[in-house]
């Protein structure tokens, strides 16, 4: 409540009867008995004299007061007024009963003696009572103005009549705190307000006593640790209530509870990776772990680290804190079953009629580095191949036995014996028996090493018990060679040797009889390619009366031919791809059977071409550039042929399909290269890059004309302080010119291509 100034101003004239004073006179308002007052209640204020036996004729006071914080009642004599008369002044008059309302919020009054002569003596004049406002706040002060005259009636003024003012305190409401118990806390229990309540409704404050344990923040209790503190609550009043009485509590903080959760763990196999449990503490703060069997797992950092089969009980605790409760451990129980390991029995090979190889087994699927040494005793291996068994495979069956390890389950995976008999050998020549009248026979094939057998390291033809005579094969294992017959049976034995010195053979008997049937066929040639799945038998035979043309394919009568007098013409149709045997048989009812043979190659599917280098046209500054790629035929060879320039080139093929040829590039133009790849059948593919060789501008750009800046960066570069592109490179290597005063760059970038670049970016020369 604001408080406003109240002055009184008070006029006082004292009349003295003696004429001269020894002492100055006060006419003082108050002290009155309590100097506090209450909004909305009363308050008396005393004028007292002091005028140390001075004799007064009048004595008087003019009072000032704030009527909108008081409002004047009435006004009763004091002893000393009575004692001498208590009379009225001017303006509002102040009577022994009543007043008027007072004028210019001034109120006068006087005191008269009976006698002028009269002494006023000491003492209490008047006491004025007063209401005050119910929204009075603050100091009220009262002041006064004092006179009074002397027994001869002179004025006596200030300073030889004093007067003093009077201050009015509001009086303060009492006020008490109510402060509840506080309960025991837990450590990490929100904040809280601690409830305590004032009656005046003011805010209450809170201080702490050992902030260790807890704080005051915002008004709240901020729990900081574990034991006891007292909490204080005070309000320190305002201007209606005065400060309370404070009232403490004891706060109590215990530790926190925590509680561990530890779901079941899943079953483990031997050699599985370390692994956390999974275990977490309600508090937050890190579990520990133990496990009760160390041979089947320990702790490493946390995680759990699994040694062997078997169960272990792995337990997780926590200890607890200054502030947090120790948990109550929780176990699980961890499986660890064992790993698999695999065991294979080897595959073994032998040559036919020869002893079983020793049985042998390979075990895999070890986990920690483990090795062989784990493993104790040993498997069974059994075969059904005995040493006469025939030409094929034998399965090598795995048991069990005595093999034994800790922490290994076993998969039995069983083998294969294979019995070969040599190198792998097919011969296309006439079959056996058959009679011919051709002097010369045609033998081909394939030979290539057996399964589980070495490398082939000869093959040879005998005819006729003679002296063996070398065949060469390629890499593939390809053969063609040619004998003369002699007139007769010939006995013809083909022989493939491998680096082991096993072999393998085959016999014909090819019988050389000139009295045959003519049987000559004119197309196609033996060991020709065709691009198509079927081909033209032409030929002729004598005594068309009496010869039949029979035509066989692979083995199989694919038909019999038309005669026109002499003459036929028969289509062998669904030539498989690649190698087809066609057998032309005459049979005269005279003279015999003859046969020819043709080995046609069936090849319907053009080469696959790729250029792998340039991979796409290309524009450079080189006066040559190498062309690379690959090419592939599925079921024969490819020749590569590169048409640039006018030019031709044919380079070689290598065993993988790849190709290479250097290319030049005389001229500063555009180059088309054509590149086609054709097969023995003729089929080809082709493919063309173009490869632009432009003139080296100078300029970094390779497109503009150089400026004095781009002269700058090739002087960086010849002098090796920055490190060119290889577009750069391209486009500012420009020396030496040549006669024509154009640029023939020789690869690096020096001060020759420096003055160069300069002297065209200012224009002295030009290409």
């Amino acid at each position: 409540m604001k408080f406003k100034s109240i002055v009184f101003f008070l006029f006082l004239q004292v009349i003295m009867a003696a004429p001269a004073f020894a002492v100055v006179p006060a006419l003082d308002i108050g002290p009155p008995a309590t100097t506090t007052y209450t909004a909305g209640g009363t308050v008396t204020v005393p004028i007292t004299l002091s005028n140390s036996n001075n004799t007064l004729a009048t004595v008087g006071m003019d009072i000032g007061y704030d009527p909108t914080q008081l409002t004047f009642v009435s006004a009763t004599a004091g002893a000393s007024a009575v004692a001498v008369g208590f009379g009225a002044s001017v303006g509002a008059d102040i009577t022994s009963s009543t007043i008027s309302k007072p004028t210019n919020n001034i109120i006068r009054f006087g005191v008269l003696p009976v006698s002028q002569t009269a002494i006023i003596p000491d003492g209490t004049v008047a006491n004025l009572t007063f209401t005050v406002s119910a929204s009075a706040s603050g100091t009220l002060t009262l002041t006064n103005a004092p006179s009074a005259t002397d027994a001869q009636g002179s004025d006596i003024l200030p300073p030889n009549i004093t007067g003093t003012n009077e201050t009015l305190t509001k009086a303060l409401l009492a006020q008490t705190i109510t402060f509840p118990t506080i309960p025991a806390k837990t450590y990490g229990a929100a904040d809280f307000s601690p409830g305590a309540t004032a009656s005046s409704g003011l805010a209450v404050s809170y201080a702490s006593s050992n902030t260790s344990v807890a704080t005051i923040v915002s008004g709240n209790i901020h729990i900081v640790g574990v034991g006891t503190s007292t909490i204080t609550a005070s309000q320190g009043g305002d201007a209606t209530y005065s400060t309370a009485t404070n009232v403490q509590q004891t706060l109590t903080v215990n530790k926190a509870d925590q509680t561990i959760t530890f779901g079941a763990l899943a079953a483990k196999t031997y050699g599985a990776a370390d692994f956390s449990p999974g275990a977490t503490a309600s508090s937050g703060l890190a579990v520990s772990y133990a496990s009760s069997n160390a041979a089947v797992a320990t702790i490493v950092a946390g995680n759990i680290h699994i040694v062997g089969v078997g169960t272990s009980t792995i337990t997780a605790s926590q200890a607890g804190t200054a502030t947090v409760n120790a948990a109550t451990s929780v176990s699980q129980t961890l499986t660890v079953g064992k790993a698999a390991l695999t065991i294979t029995a080897d595959n073994k090979s032998r040559l036919i009629n020869t002893a079983n190889p020793t049985l042998t087994y390979t075990p895999s699927g070890f986990v920690n580095s483990e090795t062989a040494a784990v493993l104790s005793g040993a498997p069974t291996l059994t075969t059904t191949a005995v040493q006469s068994s025939p030409v094929g495979t034998y399965p090598i069956t795995i048991g069990a036995g005595t093999l034994a390890a800790s922490n290994y389950t076993f998969t039995l995976v069983n083998g294969t014996l294979t019995v070969f008999n040599g190198p792998t050998l097919t011969v296309n020549t006439l079959p056996d028996g058959t009679s011919t009248k051709n002097l010369t026979l045609t033998i081909s094939g394939t030979v290539t090493a057996a399964t589980g057998g070495s490398a082939v390291s000869g093959l040879t033809i005998t005819d006729n018990g003679g002296t063996p005579i070398s065949v060469s094969f390629d890499g593939s294992g390809n053969f063609s060679t040619a004998i003369t017959l002699s007139t007769g049976a010939n006995v013809i034995v083909v022989t493939a040797t491998d680096a082991g010195s096993n072999t393998s053979t085959n016999t014909r008997t090819i019988t050389l009889d000139p009295t045959l049937a003519d049987l000559t066929i004119t197309q196609p040639t033996d060991g020709s390619y065709t691009s198509k799945t079927f081909v033209d038998i032409v030929g002729t035979v004598g005594a068309p009366q009496s010869t039949t043309v029979t035509i066989t394919l692979n083995g199989v009568l694919n038909g019999t031919a038309t005669l026109n007098g002499d003459n036929f013409t028969y289509t062998v149709n669904n030539l498989v791809s690649g190698a087809n045997t066609i057998l032309i048989t005459a049979t005269d009812t005279v003279t015999g059977v003859h046969t020819v043979q043709r080995n046609i190659t069936s090849d319907t599917n053009a080469p696959t071409l790729q250029i792998t280098s340039p991979a796409q046209d290309v524009t450079i500054r080189n006066s040559s550039i190498t062309l690379s790629g690959t090419v592939t035929d599925a079921v024969t060879s490819a020749q590569i042929s590169i048409s640039a320039n006018g030019q031709t080139y044919t380079p070689a093929v290598a065993a993988d399909g790849s190709f290479s040829q250097l290319i030049p590039l005389p001229d500063f133009k555009t180059y088309p290269i054509i590149v086609t790849a054709t097969d023995l059948a003729l089929n080809a593919a082709t493919v063309q890059r173009n490869v632009i060789r432009a003139y080296p501008t100078g300029a970094l750009d390779g497109t503009s004309t150089p400026t004095v800046a781009d002269a700058i960066k090739v002087l960086r570069f010849s002098l090796g302080l920055d490190t060119p592109t290889a577009a750069q490179l391209v486009n500012c290597d420009v020396g030496p010119l040549d006669g024509n005063k154009k640029p023939s760059p020789d690869g690096v970038i020096d001060i020759r291509d420096v003055l160069l670049v300069l002297e065209r970016a200012v224009g002295t020369i030009t290409w």
